[in-house]
Parts: structure tokens; sequence; C-alpha cells
């Protein structure tokens, strides 16, 4: 039908015909940030199919990402000291980190071309999560400890259900981010009694997209698994001893 913009769901994703470059620009980015793009919008005039594709983004963005509540005041987390920090992994927690399967492949003595397989042992699991709680333990150990020094000592107990380090080529052909997904629990080191959750907490980390991005990210950032868990650390921080920064979400 003549002036009527129609979206087709392809099998990969979503294609698009006859859309003006404003759709299409958004597009891309829905692409890139991963949110589902609707099959079909309705047809309406031109400004109101601008209106409906920018609400139906806000909608998709905020869809999913709730606030955690810290029920503490400031005088209780002043009154605060953390004594220890333990990190875990759920039992189905997803790994996805290119450069440490090939450091452990490196380790074993076997080329990149290997690490793939490597990394699906049991050996190879272990050998990332290892390495994984190193860091994440000592971020939030340099994020909180030195910022707490109460009378009341708690401990900080990490459950780890992701961690995603995009790899460079994906980041040139498709794009994308890092991320990390933790409960994090902090308990009572006396007794044991959980004194305040927060579940599912994610913190994405920016990367360097396409080539230049990624030559520029690798020439100047942080190591991205490093970039990963400090960030997540920090956020986390600032949402228990409200400084300013960042809401976590969940």
């Amino acid at each position: 039908m003549p002036g009527m913009r129609r979206w087709l769901p392809c099998r990969n994703g979503f294609g698009f015909r006859g859309v003006n470059k404003f759709a299409a620009s958004l597009f891309g980015c829905f692409c890139l940030i991963g949110i589902p793009f609707p099959a079909k919008f309705p047809v309406v005039g031109q400004g109101r199919r601008y209106l409906f594709v920018l609400a139906w983004l806000a909608a998709a963005v905020t869809s999913g990402c709730v606030t955690a509540t810290n029920t503490l005041s400031l005088d209780d987390v002043g009154q605060l000291r953390i004594t220890g920090v333990t990190v875990a992994f759920a039992p189905d927690a997803r790994i996805m980190w290119g450069d440490g399967e090939r450091a452990y492949a490196a380790s074993r003595g076997q080329p990149a071309t290997e690490s793939d397989a490597l990394a699906r042992t049991p050996e190879g699991q272990a050998y990332l999560r290892n390495t994984i709680a190193t860091k994440v333990k000592g971020a939030m150990e340099r994020n909180l400890t030195g910022a707490l020094s109460g009378a009341r000592a708690a401990r900080v107990e990490v459950n780890v259900k992701s961690v995603t380090v995009a790899s460079a080529i994906q980041r040139v052909l498709v794009g994308g981010h890092h991320d990390m997904v933790a409960d994090v629990t902090l308990v009572d080191a006396k007794t044991g009694a959980v004194i305040l959750t927060y579940a599912a907490q994610s913190k994405m980390s920016m990367a360097g997209q396409g080539v230049a991005g990624v030559l520029v990210d690798a020439a100047v950032m942080a190591e991205p698994i490093d970039r990963v868990v400090n960030n997540y650390a920090e956020q986390y921080g600032n949402w228990l001893l409200r400084r300013a920064g960042p809401e976590p979400r969940g």
C-alpha cells in the first residue's frame, strides 16, 4: 500500500524496508544494545509515528531496570566495618571471557585454537572462576574496606551469576559491551544475620566499538575483565555508602 511503512521480522533479528532514516537509526541502536525490536509499528501519521517509537524506546530501556532500595540509614552504614569478602558462583553461572580462556590454554601449553574446548572442562571452568573471584574480592575490598570503619563487623558475600566480556571481533563486527551480574549480601560477621541484600545487581561497562574503538580501547584502557569487576564494585559501594554515582540496576 503506497505510503505504508511495514516492519518485517526476519530470522536473526528484524529486517525492514521503506523506513525513514530516523527509524533506521533507532533500529541500529536497538541491535547494538540488545533491545528486542517489535515486529510492526502501527501505521499512523509521521509525527505520531516518531512519538510512538520514542515512547516504545523509553519503555524498553526502563523495563527490567529496577533500582534496589538501600534500607540502611546513614548511621547504620557508618557503624559497619567490613571484615571479609567471599565470592561464589551460581550453579548455572555463565562466563564469556575469551582472554581468560586463552590464558588458561597458554598455561597448559596449548594453542589459542584449543582455548574454547579447554575452557569447557571442569579444570578450565575452575581456572576462570578462581581468577574472576580473586579480582572481584580485591575490587570489593578496595571500594568498601577503607570507607567503613565502624564497630559492627560485617561480611560481604558475592554470588556471581554472569560475567560477559565482549571480544574484539564482536565489537568490530556487531558491537557489544561488557557486563557482570551478581547477588550481593551483607552479613553480620558475628551472628550470620543478613543485614542487606542486593539481588541480581547488574553493571555494564562500556567498550570501544568498531576497528578504531577497539584499537583505542586496547591502547589506553584497563584490561576488560578488570574494568568489569572494578566498575561493579564501585557501583555497589556508591549504592551502599550513598555516594554520588550511577545507581545500580537489577
